[in-house]
């Protein structure tokens, strides 16, 4: 069978345009540049091998396609140049077997601004805004800011008039904000809004769907719905990326995320510095994939942890691994056809296990950015979930970033705390206040221990401790890997 070839000069163009990333590492720009008109062979996902374990992320594609010891002429990375140059490949590949590419940006324009309203002590301001070609693509944004006319000390030194610090989520409801509910594109709610500004940030949201509709929300036959609406009939969807682009719902939500904040950097009471973004559930695969390549991001809470490949789950009959869960059967299948790129798919009817990424090479590409994982306990993945932090850990260590204390910037917190009506799987109030606590720490060097939060941690409320969740028969499930970190030097 053929060989798909990609060029590098595709791959590493997410790395080259980090400037900041290649001047701390000048070696990293000759050797990027060096190999920009080779061509890197990844192979169909048919043809890939399985992978049981999680894959090790540190070996180069230099030569041929790597992700696994068993491929020859390969190179472990021993620096941190070449872990940059490794990072931009691994990009490449989720690019190729995951997410598809997206268009190049768009100009975002100011439609108009509606009047301010007060809400508690906090002022709501919504932006009209359009984009995409002819900005034919409008989207909405509400902010919500400290109400100055009631003037209270502020948390964490921000003066009352501004600049402040920031935190972005695409879970906009298309209705006020009103009420502390949760579910399919819900806000986050009065309540969760009010004590982020008392802590002088600023709330800003808007919807997802206004990219593109949430693939969920539609049965198997009317999965069309989501492909002829919203972006792609702006950007034409081609799943061989000839006459269009091979992207799908999730990138596209992604691409929405960053002229969210192409507009954000136009506000003079933002504090450009503290960017902190947000996602719940599928809408944190968007917000993580904004992160690895935008520079502009300071930190980000990951909340409902996006499931992995490789895991361990639990049903009635004892834990398995792995079960794929939601990523990979439901949204791979055909009925969710705009999740994904068309590799995805095709990984998805041979065997998922071929692919050589999984949640720790998801989470490794927001460093060194900081990032929060908030897990349910009882609604999710959570041994498998604490299995990738694991291997994500591997990752920072190897780069020599801290996991523990003031500066973690792996933060993780597992929480007990079941909303009512029973679905843990929503923004619950322990998590967001935790969210923001993390923020504190790693934003301002603020530790602030929320009673609630506390409460309901699965263990120390620490942002780094957690048990190992045994399996049914009492013993500590073993590590689903047989690699470690390098040295990097």
């Amino acid at each position: 069978m053929a060989i798909s070839k990609i060029s590098r000069r595709r791959l590493l163009r997410s790395a080259l345009a980090a400037p900041a990333v290649l001047v701390k590492w000048p070696a990293l720009a000759q050797q990027a540049r060096a190999i920009l008109n080779q061509t890197i062979q990844l192979p169909p996902p048919s043809q890939l091998p399985v992978i049981s374990e999680w894959p090790d992320p540190f070996y180069l594609n230099l030569n041929d396609y790597s992700g696994l010891k068993q491929y020859p002429g390969q190179v472990r990375c021993t620096t941190k140049a070449q872990w940059t140059v490794r990072r931009s490949e691994l990009i490449g590949e989720y690019k190729y077997y995951e997410n598809g590419h997206a268009p190049p940006p768009s100009a975002v324009n100011l439609v108009s601004t509606e009047s301010d309203v007060a809400i508690g002590t906090m002022t709501q301001r919504t932006y009209r805004l359009s984009t995409g070609p002819g900005g034919q693509l409008p989207f909405s944004m509400n902010f919500y800011l400290p109400n100055n006319i009631t003037p209270r000390p502020f948390a964490n030194g921000c003066p009352s008039n501004g600049p402040y610090p920031i935190l972005i989520t695409s879970e906009m409801s298309y209705a006020p904000l009103a009420s502390n509910t949760s579910g399919a594109m819900a806000s986050i709610g009065t309540d969760n809004a009010q004590i982020l500004v008392n802590r002088g940030y600023i709330l800003a949201e808007f919807g997802r769907d206004d990219f593109s509709l949430d693939f969920d929300d539609f049965p198997a036959g009317q999965a069309a719905q989501v492909a002829n609406s919203r972006i792609f009939p702006l950007y034409p969807y081609d799943p061989n990326g000839v006459n269009g682009y091979d992207w799908a719902g999730k990138e596209a939500w992604a691409w929405g995320f960053a002229r969210v904040i192409d507009f954000v950097s136009t506000l003079s009471f933002v504090d450009q510095s503290k960017i902190a973004i947000f996602g719940m559930s599928r809408s944190n695969q968007a917000s993580g994939r904004l992160a690895w390549v935008d520079t502009r991001v300071a930190a980000v809470i990951v909340s409902g942890y996006p499931t992995t490949i490789r895991q361990y789950h639990q049903n009635a009959n004892g834990w398995h691994n792995p079960t794929y869960d939601e990523q990979v059967s439901m949204q791979g299948s055909p009925g969710m056809m705009n999740a994904y790129a068309k590799n995805f798919m095709v990984a998805n009817g041979s065997n998922p296990q071929k692919l050589p990424l999984d949640l720790h090479t998801f989470s490794a590409l927001i460093a060194p950015k900081y990032q929060c994982h908030q897990v349910e306990v009882y609604a999710w993945d959570p041994t498998g979930i604490q299995q990738a932090i694991l291997a994500t850990r591997e990752i920072y260590k190897a780069l020599g970033l801290p996991i523990s204390g003031l500066g973690n910037r792996l933060g993780v917190y597992f929480g007990t705390h079941i909303p009512s009506g029973g679905n843990a799987h929503n923004m619950g109030f322990p998590y967001w206040v935790a969210g923001i606590d993390y923020l504190d720490r790693v934003l301002f060097n603020h530790e602030i221990y929320t009673a609630l939060a506390r409460r309901y941690s699965y263990s120390t409320y620490d942002f780094e401790t957690f048990p190992l969740m045994p399996d049914v028969s009492g013993s500590a499930i073993p590590l689903n890997r047989s690699w470690t970190a390098p040295t990097l030097s």
